[in-house]
């Protein structure tokens, strides 16, 4: 009971869960009444409800009882309790009855997502496939065909440094256009030249002002004493 209440503060979303009671057979006597209006869902609301199981025990577990065993232990359980019987007719209890509301749970989200799956698979084999076309074939097997692609690829490359030699470039990647990014690199260059030359041409006015000023105080000094 302690464990169902900070479930509904969070339960505000369309995937919030679903909870599963477990230990059935253990609930106190005179508390069935509370733990069934839980389970329908009448006291800390979820929007998918509840659901209650009954595991193997330790004593079923050392006793190596079969699954197919403890499958039916849980369904005598809940066929015959007094309070929890109504929940196994609801479909609301027993472990084959939660799988299958989790598999219904599964199949749905899968729908939700399988869009979007497709749309991202289908996008990564388009560049897949536009890496290829700019990659090219392979290397054919045959000696022929190993000359003609070899051939092949030194007169494209040869294309190529035309293309460049010539500035007409077709590479899509920015950092491959050759001529481009030189006039972007010697634009940047001028710019600095100039500042250089604005902050030299300043600094050596300084220079100068400062030499005369120290050539001018003694020969006006000199001149004073003649007089």
């Amino acid at each position: 009971m302690g464990v169902a209440r900070p479930i509904t503060s969070r339960d505000v979303t369309a995937t919030s869960p679903q909870g599963v009671l477990t230990k059935p057979d253990l609930v106190d006597a005179g508390a069935e009444r509370e733990v069934l209006r839980v389970v329908q869902n009448r006291v800390y609301s979820l929007r998918k409800g509840y659901m209650m199981v009954k595991c193997r025990g330790q004593r079923e577990i050392q006793e190596n009882i079969s699954h197919e065993r403890a499958v039916q232990n849980e369904k005598n359980f809940f066929e015959t309790h007094e309070h929890f019987s109504v929940l196994l007719k609801e479909g609301q209890a027993t472990i084959p009855h939660l799988a299958e509301s989790l598999t219904k749970e599964l199949v749905c989200h899968i729908s939700k997502i399988l869009p979007n799956i497709e749309h991202q698979i289908s996008s990564k084999l388009r560049q897949a496939e536009e890496q290829l076309r700019q990659i090219g074939r392979g290397v054919p097997d045959t000696d022929e065909e190993k000359s003609h692609f070899l051939i092949s690829k030194i007169e494209d490359f040869e294309d190529g440094i035309m293309k460049v030699v010539n500035g007409d470039e077709e590479g899509k990647t920015e950092n491959l256009k050759l001529f481009k990014n030189l006039r972007k690199l010697f634009d940047s260059w001028e710019t600095s030249i100039k500042n250089l030359c604005d902050v030299f041409v300043n600094e050596m006015r300084q220079e100068r002002d400062v030499y005369e000023k120290s050539v001018s105080r003694p020969r006006a000094h000199r001149i004073h004493q003649l007089q």
